[in-house]
């Protein structure tokens, strides 16, 4: 008996753990980074300037909820206990560019210019210097005494009887975190079920679905703005072929609304709220009009088994 009570004491545990983590669902979320709760995609457009609120998509409603509040989402809320707002407008250089241009000066004296190195090369009297290289490191930007000539990897350039040639031109890209925006908010998810004194959405339907065979009542509780109100839908004819059938929503959808209306239209008719049975339906008597005249329609008029007639001209 001891171990028995033992045993059930530990499931309870169990349960009311198992429970306990799924009515306390506490996360983190960055902008942009979605997160999928039950059928819904939950996602953090961002927080305001000062961190005190957040917007948050569940699908494609948007509610904007102060730090400390929470917001309704159909059959469950989502509260912002804290957030983070992270926003830059410029482009941030982690790491400078960097290249090397290798030069020949008067085809007798090898010479490296790198960037980082700075420095002006002096020969025979004449200042030589490297300004940059292009971005995709194949031609180098030699300035002698002021002029600046850009030369091709493997070229040469005749600067007043002094001929330069590059070499080679290597270097690497400069590596740029762009203006992002990085806020985060802190969310807790809780669902409906998890709080007694809350009433959650609801819907019954009398037909069970969509069935045009027989005319239902939907009654549901669904939210209007920040409470649940009463709703109800009754299966009826809109005309004489077309039916109004009323259905329950998915609880699950984050707009909460749970009363939907669908038009069906009924190839026997509509009569007090249901699409009337096909039937055997054969024609009865038939009356032709003809004649070879161009200028006068020809008609038939067909009667059928079920008292009504229908109409054909030319």
């Amino acid at each position: 008996m001891r171990k028995l009570f033992s045993f059930i004491l530990m499931m309870a545990l169990v349960i009311w753990i198992s429970y306990a983590a799924e009515c306390d669902t506490s996360i983190w979320l960055k902008h942009d980074q979605p997160y999928s709760y039950e059928r819904h995609t939950i996602t953090v457009l961002g927080s305001d300037p000062n961190g005190t609120k957040c917007g948050i998509y569940v699908n494609s409603v948007l509610k904007w909820i102060d730090v400390g509040s929470r917001q309704e989402f159909s059959d469950f809320s989502i509260a912002v206990d804290d957030a983070i707002s992270v926003f830059t407008s410029e482009d941030v250089v982690v790491k400078e560019a960097d290249w090397t241009c290798g030069v020949i000066i008067g085809g007798a004296v090898n010479h490296t210019f790198e960037k980082n190195a700075g420095g002006i090369f002096t020969f025979n009297g004449r200042n030589i210097n490297a300004v940059d290289v292009g971005n995709d490191f194949t031609v180098c930007g030699i300035e002698v005494d002021g002029v600046v000539r850009w030369i091709s990897q493997g070229d040469a350039e005749d600067f007043g009887g002094l001929e330069i040639r590059v070499l080679f031109v290597s270097g690497t890209e400069a590596v740029i975190n762009p203006s992002y925006d990085g806020d985060e908010c802190k969310l807790r998810i809780i669902p409906c079920e998890c709080e007694s004194s809350r009433e959650c959405p609801s819907c019954v339907d009398t037909d069970s679905g969509i069935d045009s065979s027989t005319q239902g009542v939907v009654n549901a509780r669904q939210w209007s703005g920040s409470s649940l109100a009463s709703v109800t839908g009754v299966d009826s004819c809109v005309d004489s072929r077309i039916l109004k059938e009323w259905s329950c929503g998915e609880l699950h959808t984050p707009s909460g609304v749970l009363l939907i209306e669908n038009r069906i239209t009924c190839e026997a008719g509509c009569m007090e709220g249901v699409c009337k049975p096909r039937q055997n339906i054969t024609v009865t008597n038939c009356i032709l009009t003809e004649t070879l005249d161009p200028y006068i329609k020809n008609e038939l008029i067909l009667w059928y088994s079920d008292g009504t007639s229908q109409e054909y001209s030319d």
